[in-house]
This record gives C-alpha cells, sequence and structure tokens, in this order.
C-alpha cells in the first residue's frame, strides 16, 4: 500500500514537473511571440542579418541569372547587411524577364551610355577635325570634301558597351538575392520583417506588367512602402512598364542604324547612282519606322493596361476613404483539429501578442531548431493575416497618391464645408418639412412622384445587417458600435434584420407580416442609437415574418428622396411561407435610382441551388405584379406591384442579409482544415456557385466567420462549421459613382446571436 501510494505520488510528481516545463515553454513562446507581433506592428525587422543589399549591377550578372525564374541557383552570398537601402525592386516573377533585364538597363546604365557615347562621339570630331581620322569622300566632283562617319560609329559603339557592361552601384533589394532561400528560418525572419525593410528603403520602384495588380505580395510591398513614408512629404515611387525597356532599345537602334548608311552614302554616279541608295535608306525607314511605331503602340497601350488594372484593383478592393482611419476587424489562423478550434477577433486597438495566438509560428528569436520547410506556407499566410490592417491603412494614400499635393488640410476643410452646408440646409429644410411620417400612410412625401430638381453632394449610406436569431437585442450589445461605427453619421441608413422573430411553424402562420410589437421595440432602439448622431427621418419600416427592413435619412438630403416603392418576396415553402425570402426598397435619391434588399437565403451545407434559385426569384418578383412562374401577385398592405420597376434594373443595388453562404466542404468533413485565413477560397459565393450574385461586387473580407458562435463568446461553436453568412453585395451602373468606404464586421456584439452583424460604409455620387 505505501509503496503503491509513494508510486502514485511519485507519478504525479512528474506530471506537475511536466506541466510546469510546459507552461515555462508555452511563457517562452508567446514572450518571443509578442516580441515578434510588436516588431511587426512597427514596421521593424526581426533580426538584424535579414536588412540586407546588393549592388544593381550583381543582378546583372551572367546574363541577369538572378532575374530569370528558371534558374535555381543560390544567389544569397551577393547580398550583405546594410543600414539602408537606396531602392526596393517590387516585380512579379510571372512576367517576362529580359522586358525586366532591358527596363532596369535602360534606368540604371542609361544616363552613363548616353554620357559615354556623347564624349566618344565628341572626341571623334575633334580627332577628325585635327586630321588623325581619315575621312571619306561622297561627292567625286568636290574631292577635297571629306566625310566622317567616326562621331556616329564611335558614339554608338561606346553607348552600347556602356550600356551592357557599365556596374551601377546603388544599393538594392532584390528578393531573390537579398532573402536566404536555403534557411527557412531566415526566409520567415524576412518574411515577417518586409515591412521594415521597406521601411528603410529610401525608393520603391515597381516593375509593372499585367500579372503585377494579380500577385498579394506585390500589392503588400506597395501598400507598406507608403505606409512607412506617411509622414514624408515626396514620395519616391517610380512606376517603370517593363515594355520602356524593350521599346527604348528598339528606338535607339533604329534610329541608329537609318543614321549609319544616311552618313555613308556616296553620290558617285551621277542622279542614278544618288537614287538607288536614297530608296534604300527610304526603304529602311518606312521598314523600321512602322515597327518603331508598332513598339510605341505597344507601349502607350501597356500605359493605358497600367491605368485600368489599377483602376480595376480600386474597385475590387473597395479603396477605404482618404482620411479617415478605421478599426478593421480581423482574425489570426487557428489550425482546424476538433477541440481546439477558437476563432481570435482583434482589431487595430488590440495589444501586438493577440495576434500570434496559435499562429503555428517556430520562434524566430533564437531558438536554435528552425522549422521545417512544411510550416512555411501556413507562416506566410498568417503574414498577410497580420498585416491586413495595415494594408487597409495604407490603400487611401495609394489610391490617392496622385491627389497627394492637396494636402490633408484640403481634405478636412471639404469634408466640413460639406457638413457645415448640410447642417444650414437642414435648418431651411425644417421650416418647410417638419416632422415626415413613416412611410405607409399616403401623407409620406416620399411616395410623391413629383421630380426633384437640383443637384445633390456626395452622400454617405450605412448598411447594417443582423441575423439576431430570434432574440431581441440585448443590452450589453451596443448598437451604435454597428449604427455608427466610428460616430459618424452617415447620411441614408439601412437596417436589415433577419429572424427578428423565432422562425417556427406558428410565427410562420401567425405573423406573415411580422410581428408589430418585436418590430416596433427593434424600431425604437434603433431610432434611439440613430439620434445620438444627429436628427433621422425614417423614410420606412416595414417585415415579413422574421424580416425587417428601415431606412432613415437625414432632414437635409429628405427632399430629394422620392418615387418610394416597398415589396415582400416569400421564397420559403415553395413561395408560400415568408421564413425565407426577401424585403426590398426603391427610390428615387435626386436622379439617382437606387434599390435596397434585405434576404434570407435557404439554409444547409448542401443548398447552393436552392439559394441560387431563392435569390433569382426575390430579384425577379420584387415589384412585379406577376411572378416568373406567371401567378399573381395582387396589391396589398402598401405593396403596389404596378409592374413598373426592376430591381436589377435600378443605378445602384445593394443586396444584404443572412445569404447562409456555407465552406464548401467534403461531405465526410465536419470542419475546414487549415488556418483561418484559408477558409475563405471555400466559401461558396467566392467559389461563384451562386450564380444569381453575377454582375454583383463584395468588399475585401478581412473579418472572421460570422458564424456560427457561442452566445456570449467569441468561440465558434464546433457544432457547425463555421461560414460567412452575412454579407453586403452591390452592383451600381453609370451615372452612379459608388465608392465602398468600410466592410467589416462587429465581433464586440455577440450576447444577442450567435451571428456576427456586418456593416458597410458607401459614398455615393
Amino acid at each position: 500500500m505505501d509503496e503503491s501510494h509513494r508510486s502514485g505520488e511519485g507519478n504525479q510528481s512528474g506530471n506537475q514537473d511536466t506541466e510546469n516545463t510546459q507552461g515555462e515553454a508555452d511563457r517562452l513562446r508567446e514572450a518571443k511571440q509578442t516580441k515578434v507581433a510588436e516588431k511587426v506592428a512597427r514596421m521593424d525587422i526581426c533580426m538584424a542579418e535579414v536588412l540586407r543589399a546588393t549592388r544593381a549591377h550583381q543582378a546583372f550578372q551572367n546574363t541577369a541569372e538572378a532575374l530569370r525564374p528558371d534558374f535555381g541557383g543560390n544567389f544569397y552570398s551577393k547580398s550583405f547587411m546594410t543600414e539602408e537601402i537606396a531602392c526596393f525592386w517590387s516585380h512579379s516573377w510571372h512576367g517576362g524577364h529580359w522586358m525586366k533585364v532591358m527596363t532596369l538597363l535602360i534606368h540604371y546604365n542609361g544616363q552613363a551610355a548616353v554620357l559615354f557615347g556623347s564624349l566618344f562621339a565628341l572626341v571623334a570630331t575633334v580627332c577628325f577635325s585635327l586630321g588623325l581620322l581619315p575621312g571619306m569622300v561622297r561627292f567625286p566632283e568636290a574631292p577635297d570634301m571629306q566625310w566622317s562617319t567616326w562621331s556616329l560609329a564611335s558614339g554608338f559603339t561606346a553607348a552600347v558597351f556602356v550600356l551592357v557592361l557599365w556596374r551601377p552601384q546603388q544599393l538594392i533589394f532584390l528578393d531573390r538575392i537579398c532573402i536566404n532561400n536555403s534557411d527557412a528560418e531566415q526566409k520567415k525572419a524576412s518574411i515577417l520583417s518586409l515591412g521594415g525593410i521597406l521601411k528603410r528603403s529610401q525608393r520603391l520602384m515597381v516593375l509593372w506588367d499585367p500579372s503585377w495588380c494579380d500577385r498579394l505580395w506585390c500589392l503588400f510591398e506597395l501598400a507598406a512602402f507608403l505606409k512607412s513614408k506617411q509622414a514624408q512629404k515626396n514620395q519616391v515611387l517610380l512606376v517603370q512598364p517593363t515594355i520602356l525597356g524593350p521599346c527604348s532599345l528598339i528606338n535607339f537602334f533604329c534610329v541608329s542604324f537609318v543614321m549609319l548608311p544616311a552618313t555613308t552614302i556616296s553620290f558617285a554616279g551621277g542622279s542614278f547612282g544618288l537614287v538607288v541608295p536614297a530608296l534604300g535608306v527610304v526603304l529602311f525607314l518606312l521598314i523600321s519606322g512602322c515597327f518603331v511605331f508598332a513598339v510605341l503602340r505597344a507601349y502607350f497601350r501597356s500605359l493605358e493596361a497600367l491605368k485600368e488594372r489599377w483602376q480595376t484593383m480600386v474597385d475590387r478592393w473597395n479603396i477605404p476613404y482618404l482620411g479617415r482611419a478605421r478599426p478593421v476587424s480581423r482574425f489570426t489562423p487557428s489550425f482546424a483539429g476538433r477541440g481546439n478550434q477558437q476563432s481570435h477577433n482583434s482589431t487595430l486597438r488590440n495589444p501586438p501578442q493577440k495576434l500570434l495566438n496559435q499562429s503555428g509560428f517556430s520562434d524566430i528569436m533564437g531558438d536554435a531548431k528552425g522549422p521545417g520547410p512544411d510550416s512555411m506556407a501556413n507562416d506566410v499566410g498568417y503574414v498577410c493575416a497580420v498585416v491586413s490592417s495595415d494594408l487597409n491603412a495604407a490603400w487611401p494614400a495609394w489610391a490617392n497618391a496622385a491627389q497627394e499635393s492637396a494636402g490633408a488640410a484640403f481634405r478636412k476643410a471639404a469634408d466640413a464645408a460639406r457638413v457645415h452646408a448640410g447642417q444650414v440646409k437642414a435648418a431651411v429644410d425644417s421650416q418647410v418639412w417638419p416632422g415626415l411620417p413613416p412611410t405607409g400612410g399616403e401623407a409620406s412625401p416620399f411616395e410623391s412622384e413629383v421630380p426633384f430638381h437640383g443637384s445633390l453632394p456626395p452622400v454617405r449610406l450605412r448598411v447594417c445587417s443582423w441575423n439576431l436569431h430570434g432574440n431581441m437585442i440585448e443590452e450589453s450589445d451596443d448598437v451604435r458600435k454597428w449604427l455608427m461605427p466610428d460616430d459618424e453619421p452617415a447620411d441614408l441608413v439601412l437596417v436589415a434584420v433577419q429572424e427578428l422573430v423565432d422562425l417556427g411553424p406558428k410565427t410562420v402562420v401567425m405573423n406573415p407580416n411580422g410581428d408589430e410589437q418585436r418590430q416596433m421595440l427593434l424600431e425604437r432602439r434603433v431610432e434611439q442609437a440613430l439620434s445620438k448622431g444627429g436628427r433621422y427621418v425614417k423614410v420606412c419600416g416595414f417585415g415579413m415574418v422574421g424580416l425587417a427592413l428601415l431606412v432613415y435619412i437625414q432632414p437635409w438630403l429628405a427632399c430629394g428622396l422620392r418615387q418610394l416603392r416597398i415589396d415582400r418576396v416569400k421564397t420559403g415553402l415553395d413561395g408560400m411561407g415568408g421564413n425565407k425570402g426577401g424585403v426590398c426598397a426603391r427610390f428615387l435619391l435626386g436622379s439617382l435610382s437606387v434599390c435596397l434588399v434585405n434576404v434570407h437565403l435557404a439554409s444547409g451545407q448542401h443548398a447552393t441551388t436552392e439559394r441560387s434559385q431563392h435569390l433569382a426569384q426575390v430579384l425577379s418578383d420584387a415589384f412585379q405584379g406577376t411572378s416568373a412562374k406567371g401567378a399573381l401577385r395582387p396589391k396589398k398592405l402598401g405593396f403596389e406591384r404596378s409592374s413598373v420597376y426592376h430591381v436589377e434594373a435600378h443605378e445602384l443595388c445593394i443586396i444584404t442579409g443572412d445569404f447562409n453562404s456555407r465552406l464548401d466542404l467534403p461531405k465526410e468533413a465536419q470542419w475546414p482544415s487549415g488556418p483561418q485565413e484559408a477558409w475563405l477560397a471555400r466559401d461558396q459565393i467566392m467559389l461563384g456557385q451562386v450564380s444569381s450574385l453575377r454582375g454583383y461586387r463584395e468588399g475585401v473580407i478581412t473579418f472572421a466567420p460570422t458564424y456560427k458562435y457561442k452566445i456570449g463568446t467569441d468561440a465558434l461553436n464546433t457544432k457547425r462549421a463555421p461560414a460567412w453568412c452575412d454579407r453586403v453585395v452591390f452592383k451600381s451602373e453609370a451615372p452612379c459613382q459608388l465608392q465602398l468606404l468600410e466592410y467589416a464586421s462587429l465581433p464586440d456584439l455577440r450576447f444577442t446571436s450567435d451571428h456576427h452583424p456586418v456593416t458597410a460604409l458607401f459614398e455615393v455620387e
């Protein structure tokens, strides 16, 4: 008995020692991760060895092997540690490497080539003048007149040799040379330190080709550089289209080859002897001229492509409003082992060490044992998640680089003038536009057909969506963070709610028009929050079972809203039940036609086709007197259904709500594999499986899945696969100019529902 007892005590002691050792290791790991996170947040380098540079001529050695993706050599020995970098080369490995080489040669060696070519041409001219070099007779009638081709020939030869053989000494950063690809530990440290390396670079040179905009790291390099140089008045950003090099060289050689025969033709043989060489020169001029024009045309087309691709990127990534710094919800990766599922939501205000929870990093601040190569993919993906907020902060500076001369003071003054004008107009409107009643009554001026004559300034539209899981909003959830995340009221606010009530059979049958009491309480809660940001007028408020749609507008803008129409479309139970479907409101804002849609689509992992069909039914049947299936849709409850309007015929259409989009997982999988930032690639909407959304756009999702959480916590419920169910999509047509300023979820509002609410802010012109 005693021996058994002592044995048990020994085991407990051993277990305790193991736990202590593990705890100490975890604490050391967390401390090192905290140090790394702080350095990344400050855009600092993780270790001094990764701040390296090389001389520019090293990239051109051995037929520019370092710039050739098909060459697998190790060039790390050509780099050395430094304190500052003159130029950071940002390029895509998917572009033509010879075009990049020629462009870089022109950039670095072009001036030296011109200088030495001109010098040699001048020396040849002087030598010929002094009689040190022989000349040639081109006119037999004047044998004493000597002609020289030494200047052109010597200048051309010297320029070519200097262009190819000149050794520029500028310190540059080229990833192939300055990152140690053979050491996984240093490679990871270099990737984490990329922001710090860019911060210590005086210039950023973008070697642009059509594939550059599609590479994530290229975009990050640009954003990080501009972010690090915000305090500088002059940001040295050089954008060099890679076709510039071939164009310059072709023009140089063509002009030289034309000039050589033009200066060496002999005019012996009279007129006939002159005509034949002249025709040859003309023919050569035509051929080379066509070639030069073709190359120049390709160059200018490349510039147009550059402008178009960058504008497309602005639209695709929905560049935020310049001059605002908004907290952006983001998430850190967690591995998908069952029983270890957590979702960590943080904002820019969170401590940096939280960004490294469950990241899977090996310690890079001093551990002798480095990570295996298999961990690199997760680490690289993690870095993308870590820097997502810095990207969002840097995009505006990049997108408006051409307008930086206006300065922050101008933007601030413009915003102040706009707000002041709105306040003056609101004061005038309050005298002639007092106390607008809610829509639904005949007295509502929003339903007027009288057109609005005049122009409106840019309008900010806030879209807010939340699936309430059948609950009323808890007092612990501050809805102001949802309706006004930055405490700045929008001009027009759309509030879209799903599952305002429990969607049981009794509710569907007894309350097809929605629960009036719940609707009233929701409106009261929303209006109390909005009133703290200014005065609002309710444009409309109605529902269908669990769906509710509220629209509010500031008084100064109310006179510009006309032709309001509302409708609802049931898709549940084959169109008979309102537990699923959509509610819509359309109106004219000034002369712009706008349609706002709140949907709740079919649930289920494999109900993708049904969701797409239901959404198509909502978009096609809304405001129509006859459904797409031929069924009559009579006018009732204020729904006119005159078949005059169609959802997708509006110049601005915004659809929000619970799309119930799930992750496309194998049937046997109950949880997605890999880190969280990889899950979004499995999203059914992202995969294009909801065909009804073709033509619509969505902002960049930088937030964690919005479903399904344990209510009151940030922890995902492992009984259901996570998903980005709650979304905001939009489509605009000319003359509407639409800019997405913000797209985020609100993880702090977690005490009401198993969904996180989402919010989006647009600027409409």
